[in-house]
């Protein structure tokens, strides 16, 4: 059972990734992205809130529903802007961060490309964060707003996105500095 466990902590253990360096709460970051991946998958697609006039949409509200609600009443515009700012981007930095903690070995010919993604994700966290504080209020100041708790897992993904974009930006610096060193 123990070999199981570290292969879920640091993958496969005939790849030179950046979990091999991690020492201490930082062998955990590729677990803290799983995590973060699936609470992001439960806030996406349960039902987040109730509301009689949120943007013309009534009812029970998922974000899939309420995003599809908003093209077929000719506000696209807000559904794209929907899309990409709680869908597109959390993904992009979840698979980011998993590909880096997982997939790519720190020599390798795409460990720059995804460190510098990674890099790039943690920064556009604050996106996610505005857009949902800026969601809930919206929900909540419509007529008979209820916000339930999948929102907050919303909220929990995000942050846990930025903490473990953060770990690995600052784990991946620390490889390159010593790789150059030796």
């Amino acid at each position: 059972m123990h070999e199981f466990f570290d292969r879920i902590v640091i993958g496969r253990a005939n790849r030179q990734t950046i979990s091999k360096y991690a020492s201490g709460i930082d062998r955990y970051l590729g677990l803290m992205t799983l995590f973060s991946a699936a609470l992001l998958g439960l806030a996406i697609s349960t039902p987040i809130g109730i509301s009689d006039d949120f943007l013309g949409l009534s009812g029970s509200l998922t974000i899939f529903t309420a995003l599809a609600d908003l093209t077929q009443s000719g506000q696209g515009t807000y559904a794209v802007a929907g899309a990409v700012l709680f869908i597109a981007l959390p993904i992009f930095g979840i698979s980011a961060a998993f590909d880096l903690w997982y997939k790519y070995e720190v020599h390798g010919a795409k460990f720059e490309k995804y460190a510098t993604r990674a890099g790039a994700c943690g920064r556009f966290w604050y996106l996610l964060a505005i857009g949902s504080v800026g969601f809930v209020y919206l929900l909540k100041t419509s007529e008979n707003g209820i916000v339930y708790m999948p929102v907050y897992y919303l909220f929990l993904s995000v942050l846990l996105q930025k903490l473990v974009l953060a770990r690995m930006t600052r784990l991946t610096a620390a490889v390159k500095f010593v790789d150059e060193i030796d």
